[in-house]
This record gives C-alpha cells, structure tokens and sequence, in this order.
C-alpha cells in the first residue's frame, strides 16, 4: 500500500531557547532530513522546513502557525488528494528513525510506536489515511 509521511515541525522549540529542534545535526544531517531520509513514499512536512536539505518534499503550515500538531495534520493532508494509503505520524525531533523501524510501523495499521516506559508516542504512528481524514472532519477546526 501507497504511503504518505506527516512529519510535524511546527513547534516553538521553547524548551531549546528557540532554537528549530528539527534543523539540529545528528551525525552531520539535520534531524528533519535524517526523517525524511528513513521515511517511506510522499513526504510532507509541516511547519517549519527549516534544516531541509533533501528536494522533493513539501512543505506547508498549519493555520494559525503553532497551532499544534492536529493543524499540522490537517495542512498536510489538505495538499494531497485523497487516496487509499497509509499515512505515517512523525514528530520533527526523533533523529534515530530508520526505514527498518518505519517499514515494520506502517505493516499494519492502525499502528503507535511505544517508547521504553511503554507510553503510546502518537507523533511516531501509522494510520489509514480514511481513518484520519474523516476525524478531522468530525472535529472541526483542528487548531489547538
């Protein structure tokens, strides 16, 4: 099955006094283009492409900017047309993703990683894109 990647960039990085978390180097690439790198079919990033380096990825912003990672969801399917595919969930600060990793996620879906306590990471996911679109559509507006 197609798959379409999320990943979700669009925080204020308050908590690294502002610095953009995903444009940091790991390993001499930018957190943001190692997840593209790792990250399986279309790419769409959303907030900020700050750090990108890698060409073929689009690029949108939630409205209002920062209004969370639900309007960063929103604003990247909103520049695809609807399809059958699975839609993988990505957090812009995850530098040790692979495609290893990313292709077992996206074997089943619905599918949420785990971190080592056990905690549901929703921001590290993979969903039916139907399943995504038509919440959504039952939330409204989906900032904040």
């Amino acid at each position: 099955m197609e798959t379409l990647t999320i990943v979700l960039t669009g925080g204020r990085s308050t908590r690294m006094g502002g610095r953009h978390k995903p444009a940091l180097l790991v390993g001499g690439s930018s957190i943001v283009d190692r997840a593209v790198a790792a990250a399986p079919g279309r790419v769409v990033i959303a907030g900020s492409g700050e750090g990108l380096t890698l060409p073929g990825v689009d690029v949108v912003r939630e409205d209002p900017p920062f209004a969370g990672p639900v309007a960063g969801v929103a604003a990247a399917l909103s520049c695809v047309a609807p399809g059958a595919r699975t839609v993988l969930l990505l957090g812009g600060d995850m530098p040790f993703l692979d495609a290893d990793f990313l292709a077992q996620l996206t074997a089943e879906t619905p599918a949420i990683a785990r971190d080592d306590a056990g905690r549901d990471q929703y921001l590290c996911a993979a969903w039916p894109e139907e399943t995504l679109r038509r919440r959504l559509a039952e939330i409204g507006d989906p900032a904040n």
